[in-house]
C-alpha cells in the first residue's frame, strides 16, 4: 500500500504537466491561425503595408500596391517602389515570395522562392545611417537561404555601373558564417549582351572553394565598363577552383579580344599558399598611369609558407621588387612592422620626372605599414645620376622615409654622399 501511495504525486504531477503541455499547444495553435487568418486579411495585410512604409529603413521610403496572400507563408506584391532623398531609385513589378517565417527562430532567413516579372533600378541610392536609440541587439542571422530566385526582366540604368543592362536572372544562393553555395545565371535580352555563369561551393566537409565562373561581354558592355578596358575589345572572364582543403588549386584569368592579359594561379594546403601570374597593365584605363613607369607586363609571385615566411615579388620592364615579412602559422598573421624590402629600378622612368635621371636605383631597408604609417628605413644607392645640371657617377644615402596616410604627410630624411660629383657648367 505505501509503494502505491508513493506514486501517486508522481503520477498526478505527471497527468497537470500532459495537461499543460496539451493547452499550452492548443493556445499556440490557435494564436498562429488567428495571425495567419488576419494576415490574409485584407485588415492584416493594410496594416503590414502601413508598418513596411512607415519603416524608412536608411532613409529609403517604401511604397507597396496590391498585397495579396498569406504573410506567413506566400504572398504577392503587384508592385513595390523604393525612394531616397533624391527620389525614386528602384521599382519591381509582379513579386513574389514564398517563406518560412518559423526558420527565424533559428537565425535563418528561409526563402522558398523570389520572383520578380521586372526589375528595374535606376542608379545608385543614397542610404542614410542614423543614430539608434540603445536597445538589446537582436540576435544575428546565421544562415541565408534563398532556394530559388529569378528576375525575368532585370533593367539596370546607365546611372548605375556606367552601361545599361537587360537581362534575365536565376540565382540560387545558401550561406552561413563559413560556409555557402551560389548558383547564378545572366542571361542577356539581346544576343551581344553580357553574360554570366556561376556555380561555386565553399567550406563544406573538407572543401576549400570549388566550382567556376564564366562571364562574357562586349565592348561597349557592363562588364568591360567595370574592368575598365577598351572600346573595342570584348571581355571573358573566367575563374576555376577545385581540391580540398589539404591542396586546393584556383585559377583567373581574363582575355581581352581573344588576347590573354590577366591569369593569377594560386594554390596551398591549410597552412601554406602560394599565387603566381600576369598583368598586362595597357588594357586597363585605371592601370595606365602605372605602365608609363612600370612598363605593360608585370610578373606577380606572392608566397606564405609553414616554416614562418612571407615573400612577394613583382618583376616589370623597370622594376625589380622584393618583400619577405615572418609569418605566424597558428596565428595566420603577417608581420607587417617587419617586411624586408629590396627595390631595384633599372632605369629612371619608374619616376615620372624630367629633372632626375639615373642608370640603376637600388633600395635596401626595413618597411612598417602598421599604425596608419608607412615607414622605411634603409639605404638608397643610384648610380649614373643626373638632376637638372648636377651629375655624379653614384649617389647613396641612409634614407628614412614617413608617410602619414591621415594627414596625408611625406618626411624625408637622408644624409647624401657621392662620388664625382659635378656640374654640367664647370670647365
Amino acid at each position: 500500500m505505501r509503494r502505491l501511495k508513493s506514486y501517486l504525486p508522481r503520477t498526478k504531477w505527471t497527468r497537470r504537466l500532459t495537461i499543460f503541455l496539451a493547452c499550452l499547444f492548443g493556445i499556440l495553435a490557435l494564436t498562429l491561425m488567428l495571425l495567419g487568418w488576419a494576415a490574409m486579411s485584407p485588415v492584416g495585410r493594410g496594416y503590414a503595408e502601413t508598418r513596411i512604409e512607415a519603416s524608412s529603413p536608411l532613409g529609403q521610403t517604401i511604397e507597396i500596391t496590391g498585397l495579396r496572400g498569406d504573410l506567413f507563408g506566400g504572398f504577392t506584391v503587384d508592385g513595390l517602389r523604393v525612394s531616397d532623398a533624391e527620389g525614386e531609385w528602384l521599382h519591381a513589378e509582379n513579386v513574389q515570395v514564398e517563406w518560412e517565417p518559423l526558420s527565424l527562430i533559428s537565425r535563418t532567413i528561409n526563402v522558398r522562392r523570389l520572383r520578380a516579372g521586372r526589375l528595374f533600378v535606376a542608379r545608385q541610392p543614397n542610404l542614410v545611417r542614423r543614430n539608434q536609440t540603445t536597445r538589446s541587439p537582436a540576435a544575428p542571422i546565421k544562415r541565408l537561404r534563398f532556394a530559388e530566385v529569378s528576375v525575368v526582366n532585370l533593367e539596370l540604368d546607365q546611372a548605375v555601373t556606367g552601361r545599361s543592362l537587360k537581362a534575365a536572372l536565376e540565382a540560387n544562393l545558401d550561406t552561413k558564417i563559413s560556409t555557402g553555395l551560389l548558383e547564378l545565371e545572366l542571361t542577356p535580352a539581346n544576343t551581344d549582351g553580357d553574360q554570366i555563369v556561376a556555380a561555386l561551393e565553399w567550406g563544406q566537409a573538407e572543401q576549400f572553394l570549388i566550382g567556376d565562373v564564366n562571364a562574357s561581354g562586349p565592348a561597349s558592355g557592363l562588364l568591360a565598363n567595370l574592368l575598365g578596358t577598351g572600346p573595342d575589345q570584348p571581355v571573358e572572364v573566367s575563374l576555376e577552383a577545385n581540391g580540398s582543403r589539404s591542396a586546393w588549386q584556383t585559377d583567373v584569368r581574363i582575355d581581352l579580344g581573344g588576347v590573354r592579359h590577366l591569369e593569377l594561379v594560386a594554390q596551398g594546403s591549410e597552412t601554406e599558399a602560394e599565387l603566381s601570374g600576369f598583368i598586362n597593365l595597357a588594357p586597363f584605363e585605371a592601370l595606365k598611369p602605372l605602365q608609363s613607369r612600370l612598363g605593360n607586363k608585370v610578373d606577380i609571385s606572392v608566397s606564405v609558407l609553414d616554416s614562418g615566411e612571407a615573400s612577394l615579388t613583382a618583376v616589370s620592364e623597370t622594376l625589380i621588387l622584393s618583400a619577405s615579412a615572418p609569418y605566424d602559422v597558428e596565428e595566420r598573421y603577417v608581420d607587417l612592422a617587419a617586411l624586408d624590402v629590396t627595390a631595384r629600378a633599372r632605369n629612371d622612368r619608374i619616376l615620372g620626372l624630367n629633372s632626375v635621371g639615373f642608370s640603376e636605383t637600388l633600395l635596401q631597408g626595413r618597411l612598417d605599414l602598421t599604425d596608419g604609417r608607412v615607414v622605411f628605413d634603409g639605404e638608397a644607392e643610384a648610380k649614373d645620376f643626373t638632376m637638372n645640371a648636377y651629375s655624379a657617377e653614384v649617389v647613396s644615402s641612409p634614407m628614412t622615409l614617413t608617410f602619414d596616410k591621415k594627414n596625408q604627410r611625406l618626411d624625408i630624411f637622408a644624409d647624401i654622399t657621392s662620388a664625382n660629383f659635378g656640374s654640367e657648367n664647370e670647365a
